[in-house]
């Protein structure tokens, strides 16, 4: 027997099968993080099937006429031996709890996790590398994941962390640069044999889709500068195959323009406590240039490579050989006890088990000296136990699950003792089981989806809000101590401007306009130093200083307050000097809380505070709001900037809305804060100004911002019950905002993409907002 291997991580594969099958690749598409349920099917369905395999290389065709030398051929890589008939890799995103519960594999089929597998295909260049770090697979074939897991090395065998997943906003998308390459390449075929047909829609989707059927990009293309082949060109109605050239140069360029290798860079950068392995098909094509631009990266082919080799080895020392090991799943489940609902966890430490090693873990108490039996009253014979994976509901299809158990006999007339047992094999399907200890009753147990009563909001949790600054900051502190390259950036870039700033400012000398633009020029390089990350937010945006004294040792230089050098040049008809000090706003306002190390003014001069914010020539009123907002960092800031809508009408200023629902959103303290702001006096008078507004009329940035600070005003509900009931003066005010502006839906993607603002507004006054949209209201910066 010799066993056959299918990659279920790879799109690629699936494309050559649905093509090879006149399937739909849609409809064998998992969802993100689900298992390739689809392309098992298709597996199944059509495995034994027998299929004529082309080549379509020239030269592997006879000269003269002679039989079929080409074999039938069926789905999936023969390995040269094994008694399994058939071996699936799996995305290192399933946990063995969804295996367990999910019917993925019967019963004669193993499974080797992605990573594991491209580890041993490329074992010798693995080896070679000298791995130090735990490793992260980047696979450019794979189905779009947005997680990475963790490959630890333990006697040269790599050991899966599902615990600790790498969450990454990657946004390049294997499926979409797939299909995209092949159509170019197509296109660029066509162009150049037949260009009559370069311009046919269907002719270039049938090449494609021709190119995605021989798999193309894993043939044993040979090492030369134009590559020979039969193409299969459609042209109306009618099939010809036709021998066609492309060059090696041609394919690498539609490659290069397709992956963005800057965006790969990024990633690692962003993760140098880990060694990055980029897995690609594309390997032969691009290897130079990865090389080049991602130095210390292991890239590897995804074409078999000497997995077979391992796969013989693997036979002759069955369990002695594990091809893989699994940190285990930290698995609880809630259960009553004596009254009280309790966790009970069925693993304890850093457990590693290695394929082929069965491990049993029986649900103990640990107050009740490890006592490892339950009881199901005979009065609630099927009782539900919450589970937990890692910490979090394990849930499938998004959904929660319950640990659902059913006495199965009719009659029971005492308390059933029962033991909760998951037996885990890695490599194949763990086993759950709920056993009666003295043997009398049939107990069934399965996972069934948990009842959910969905808890609606009128207003944000001051909790959750605290909760989102602080998850925000830890995320922003990880990413700057991790990429070693941006914090030695940022180094160099602040010792730059200081010493800019005391060559420019030295014993009180005029500074020319030349001067002012220098300085402005490299003030404004604080953009691309310290980029916005994949959720927009500036990268200091949530962190408190204390917690990144690297930079306020910098920042505390007393040099820098040669800042207000600059500010102090305001009022000016000069350009170059009126750019210098927007630019320097901008500057200071991206440092947030680390501002204060800059100077401890709020206003930089509050004589001049009402020239700035009625001087509309320059844009430099909207740039002073933004700044004030960014540094608000303390009640008296706070209050300052709230007083100014007490006394004006600031808030039909866009930039001035901007900033009143930033300072709520970032730093305003809703439990014990109250006092400096008069929320109830700006709710309405902000609703007054909408109510007798044109919508058409207001920008929508502007109607953007003033719907974003009404409803993080609503917080102000969760500690003053009274503010913004219904029948109110404030609540009908409020009704007849949103009815004023039914026509005009407000829409911001960073909030959501499903719902405008003026709906999110409308449900959180009638208390209609679901966690989600709390959540989503929560993201907007």
């Amino acid at each position: 027997m010799t066993t056959r291997l299918f990659n279920l991580e790879s799109y690629v594969d699936c494309c050559q099968y649905a093509n090879q099958f006149n399937k739909s690749i849609d409809s064998l598409t998992p969802s993100p993080g689900d298992l390739p349920r689809g392309y098992k099917n298709l597996i199944k369905d059509y495995g034994n099937s027998h299929y004529l395999n082309q080549p379509i290389f020239t030269e592997n065709y006879p000269s003269r006429l002679t039989l079929q030398t080409t074999a039938a051929t069926w789905m999936g890589t023969p390995l040269s031996a094994g008694e399994t008939p058939r071996l699936f890799i799996i995305p290192d995103t399933i946990d063995l709890l969804t295996l367990s519960t999910s019917h993925f594999l019967a019963s004669q089929e193993a499974y080797l996790y992605s990573s594991a597998y491209h580890y041993w295909n490329n074992y010798s260049l693995c080896q070679k590398s000298r791995i130090t770090r735990p490793l992260l697979f980047l696979n450019l074939d794979n189905w779009v994941s947005r997680e990475m897991i963790t490959i630890e090395m333990n006697n040269n065998i790599p050991i899966l962390k599902h615990q600790t997943p790498i969450k990454h906003q990657f946004n390049l998308n294997p499926l979409d640069t797939y299909q995209s390459i092949c159509k170019d390449l197509a296109s660029a075929i066509l162009q150049n044999n037949f260009r009559m047909l370069a311009n046919q829609s269907q002719t270039i989707k049938h090449l494609a889709n021709y190119l995605q059927k021989v798999a193309f990009f894993q043939q044993h293309i040979i090492n030369q500068q134009n590559i020979i082949f039969v193409g299969e060109i459609w042209h109306q109605d009618r099939i010809f195959y036709k021998k066609v050239t492309v060059s090696r140069q041609t394919i690498r360029e539609i490659i290069l323009n397709r992956i963005d290798l800057t965006q790969i860079q990024n990633l690692i950068q962003t993760y140098p406590q880990y060694q990055f392995v980029l897995v690609s098909q594309y390997h032969p094509f691009i290897e130079s240039q990865v090389q080049s631009l991602l130095p210390g990266v292991i890239f590897v082919s995804s074409q078999l490579r000497e997995f077979d080799r391992i796969w013989q080895y693997k036979q002759n020392h069955g369990s002695r050989f594990p091809l893989f090991g699994i940190y285990l799943d930290k698995i609880e489940f809630k259960i009553a006890i004596e009254g009280q609902e309790r966790w009970i966890q069925l693993t304890e430490g850093d457990i590693i088990s290695y394929e082929g090693e069965s491990r049993e873990l029986i649900g103990k108490i640990p107050e009740l000296d490890n006592k490892d039996t339950f009881r199901i009253p005979q009065d609630n014979l099927n009782p539900t136990l919450p589970i937990r994976v890692n910490g979090a509901d394990f849930s499938k299809n998004d959904v929660p699950q319950d640990y659902s158990i059913s006495v199965v006999e009719n009659e029971v007339t005492e308390d059933v003792e029962v033991r909760i047992k998951f037996t885990l094999k890695p490599g194949s399907s763990p086993l759950l089981e709920v056993e009666d200890i003295n043997n009398k009753y049939n107990i069934k147990a399965e996972l069934t989806n948990r009842i959910v009563t969905v808890r609606y909001y009128g207003y944000i949790p001051y909790l959750k809000l605290s909760q989102t600054r602080a998850e925000k900051s830890q995320t922003q502190i990880e990413l700057f101590r991790y990429n070693s390259d941006r914090w030695q950036n940022l180094q160099d870039y602040l010792q730059k401007v200081i010493t800019k700033l005391d060559i420019i400012f030295q014993n009180n000398r005029p500074v020319t306009r030349r001067k002012y633009e220098e300085l402005t020029q490299l003030l404004s390089q604080i953009t691309s130093i310290l980029p916005k990350n994949s959720y927009n937010l500036d990268v200091l945006q949530y962190i408190n200083p204390e917690e990144l004294t690297e930079l306020t040792q910098i920042l505390g230089d007393s040099r820098w307050h040669k800042m207000t050098n600059i500010l102090n040049i305001y009022p000016t008809d000069f350009k170059e000097k009126i750019n210098c000090v927007k630019i320097c706003l901008i500057w200071v306002g991206k440092l947030y809380k680390f501002s204060a190390f800059i100077w401890s003014d709020f206003y930089f001069n509050q004589s001049q505070e009402s020239q700035i914010i009625d001087d509309t020539r320059t844009s430099i009123n909207y740039e002073y709001f933004l700044y004030l907002a960014r540094t608000a960092i303390n009640e008296s800031r706070q209050q300052r900037y709230f007083n100014l809508l007490d006394n004006s009408e600031r808030f039909t200023n866009e930039g001035y809305m901007w900033g009143y629902g930033r300072i709520l959103l970032w730093y305003f303290n809703f439990q014990d804060s109250g006092h400096i702001l008069n929320y109830r006096n700006h709710f309405g008078k902000i609703l007054e100004y909408l109510r007798q507004q044109n919508p058409s009329s207001l920008n929508i940035q502007y109607k953007q911002n003033v719907f974003l600070s009404l409803s993080y005003l609503l917080g102000f509900r969760e500690f003053d019950r009274s503010f913004c009931q219904p029948s109110s003066q404030e609540y009908n005010l409020a009704e007849q905002v949103i009815t004023r502006f039914a026509d005009d839906p407000i829409k911001l993607n960073q909030v959501s993409r499903e719902k405008s603002l003026n709906q999110i507004f409308e449900e959180l006054l009638k208390g209609q907002s679901t966690e989600t949209d709390c959540n989503n209201l929560l993201q907007g910066s």
